[in-house]
Protein backbone atom coordinates (compact mmCIF):
# COMPACT_ATOMS: atom_id res chain seq x y z
CA UNK A 1 0.00 0.00 0.00
CA UNK A 2 2.71 2.21 1.07
CA UNK A 3 4.18 2.41 -2.33
CA UNK A 4 1.39 3.60 -4.20
CA UNK A 5 -0.20 6.50 -2.00
CA UNK A 6 2.00 9.10 -0.40
CA UNK A 7 1.47 9.37 3.33
CA UNK A 8 -1.46 11.87 3.00
CA UNK A 9 -3.37 10.07 1.18
CA UNK A 10 -3.09 6.73 3.01
CA UNK A 11 -4.61 8.90 5.94
CA UNK A 12 -7.31 9.68 4.23
CA UNK A 13 -8.38 6.14 2.03
CA UNK A 14 -6.89 3.55 5.23
CA UNK A 15 -8.57 5.47 8.52
CA UNK A 16 -6.84 4.82 11.88
CA UNK A 17 -9.16 2.49 13.66
CA UNK A 18 -11.03 3.99 16.61
CA UNK A 19 -10.14 3.42 20.21
CA UNK A 20 -12.95 1.84 21.09
CA UNK A 21 -12.65 -0.56 18.63
CA UNK A 22 -15.55 0.78 16.66
CA UNK A 23 -15.20 1.03 12.78
CA UNK A 24 -13.85 3.41 10.92
CA UNK A 25 -14.54 4.74 7.94
CA UNK A 26 -11.98 6.27 5.12
CA UNK A 27 -13.04 6.77 1.18
CA UNK A 28 -14.33 3.22 0.86
CA UNK A 29 -12.40 1.49 3.15
CA UNK A 30 -13.48 1.06 6.60
CA UNK A 31 -11.04 -0.03 9.82
CA UNK A 32 -11.57 -1.72 13.01
CA UNK A 33 -9.04 -3.97 14.87
CA UNK A 34 -10.21 -7.67 16.04
CA UNK A 35 -8.17 -8.74 18.85
CA UNK A 36 -5.52 -6.24 18.05
CA UNK A 37 -5.25 -6.99 14.76
CA UNK A 38 -5.65 -4.47 12.06
CA UNK A 39 -8.24 -4.58 9.41
CA UNK A 40 -9.07 -2.76 6.43
CA UNK A 41 -11.63 -3.94 4.67
CA UNK A 42 -14.71 -3.41 2.16
CA UNK A 43 -17.49 -5.36 0.86
CA UNK A 44 -21.13 -5.14 -1.05
CA UNK A 45 -24.14 -6.36 -2.27
CA UNK A 46 -25.48 -6.54 -5.83
CA UNK A 47 -27.75 -7.85 -8.23
CA UNK A 48 -27.69 -11.41 -6.08
CA UNK A 49 -24.38 -11.29 -5.19
CA UNK A 50 -22.33 -10.51 -1.85
CA UNK A 51 -18.49 -9.97 -1.46
CA UNK A 52 -15.82 -8.99 0.96
CA UNK A 53 -12.61 -8.08 0.88
CA UNK A 54 -10.32 -7.64 4.05
CA UNK A 55 -6.34 -6.27 4.34
CA UNK A 56 -4.30 -7.40 7.19
CA UNK A 57 -1.40 -4.73 6.82
CA UNK A 58 0.79 -5.62 10.04
CA UNK A 59 0.67 -9.59 9.09
CA UNK A 60 0.63 -8.97 5.09
CA UNK A 61 -2.59 -10.70 5.08
CA UNK A 62 -5.34 -10.72 2.75
CA UNK A 63 -9.54 -12.02 2.96
CA UNK A 64 -11.05 -12.15 -0.04
CA UNK A 65 -15.20 -13.86 -0.12
CA UNK A 66 -17.35 -14.11 -2.59
CA UNK A 67 -21.31 -15.35 -2.42
CA UNK A 68 -23.51 -15.78 -5.62
CA UNK A 69 -26.26 -14.72 -3.01
CA UNK A 70 -27.35 -11.40 -1.75
CA UNK A 71 -27.48 -10.26 1.31
CA UNK A 72 -25.17 -12.47 2.85
CA UNK A 73 -22.50 -9.88 4.81
CA UNK A 74 -22.82 -10.69 8.11
CA UNK A 75 -21.80 -14.54 6.97
CA UNK A 76 -18.61 -13.27 5.32
CA UNK A 77 -18.04 -10.64 8.00
CA UNK A 78 -18.42 -13.73 11.31
CA UNK A 79 -15.74 -15.18 8.32
CA UNK A 80 -13.57 -12.51 8.13
CA UNK A 81 -13.86 -12.49 11.85
CA UNK A 82 -12.64 -15.88 12.27
CA UNK A 83 -9.92 -15.67 9.98
CA UNK A 84 -8.58 -12.60 12.06
CA UNK A 85 -8.41 -14.50 15.23
CA UNK A 86 -7.34 -18.01 14.05
CA UNK A 87 -4.77 -16.69 11.58
CA UNK A 88 -2.82 -14.00 13.20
Amino acid sequence: MGDLLTGLEQAAVFPAPAQDDATSIGLGWFAIRIQGELVYFHGGDVDGFTSLIALFPESDGLFIALSNQEGQRTPLDNMMEVFAIQEF
